[in-house]
């Protein structure tokens, strides 16, 4: 995570909890100008939600570059702001950017439920992601060693229907197939 100031967060809340939308945009373009990456995503979706669009777009587009590898909170936010629908780009590239923020976020956050969720997205083929049961394992198993007990679950269950599609022999890789949008 990153370890850089942070401090807009509280007041962000408190302009948005107040409908206060002119204040919260630019305490986060100051926070963004002043190299918060995080800040400038979070600003792209607000333009959004302010029917900005093009603002939204161009401000995702700015500071997507900028993000950190290694700051997992603004990877969260570049995920939403792709399935909300900000860019430029088709919707299947939309949410092919998204999962590939998701699956940042979970490797580096390990926080089970967003490591579950980039799992449901292989195990179930979702939004033109390929379906791929040994992914999905995988992600789940990482799920699953931070002892959520759900996870737990979901890794036995996928763990046993790719045993299956293997001993099936069903002539997909690694049991897997592409799903339908």
């Amino acid at each position: 995570m990153e370890t850089e100031n942070r401090s807009w967060k509280g007041a962000a809340s408190a302009f948005r909890a107040r409908g206060e939308m002119d204040k919260l945009v630019e305490l986060l373009r100051q926070a963004a100008d002043a190299g918060d990456a995080e800040a400038g995503i979070v600003l792209a979706k607000e333009y959004f939600d302010l029917r900005q669009f093009v603002n939204a777009s161009d401000t995702l587009i700015r500071y997507e570059k900028q993000v950190s590898d290694d700051d997992a909170e603004a990877h969260w936010h570049i995920y939403l702001a792709y399935f909300l629908g900000i860019g430029e780009v088709d919707i299947l590239e939309k949410w092919r950017r998204g999962v590939r923020h998701l699956e940042i976020a979970a490797e580096l956050s390990r926080i089970p439920q967003l490591l579950m969720e980039v799992a449901s997205y292989y195990e179930n083929g979702l939004n033109g992601v390929p379906k791929d049961l040994a992914l999905a394992e995988n992600w789940l198993r990482k799920a699953a060693e931070t002892g959520n007990d759900e996870a737990a679950r979901r890794h036995r269950r996928v763990t046993s229907k790719l045993r299956k599609a293997n001993r099936l022999g069903d002539g997909t890789r690694r049991g897997s197939e592409h799903a339908e949008v």
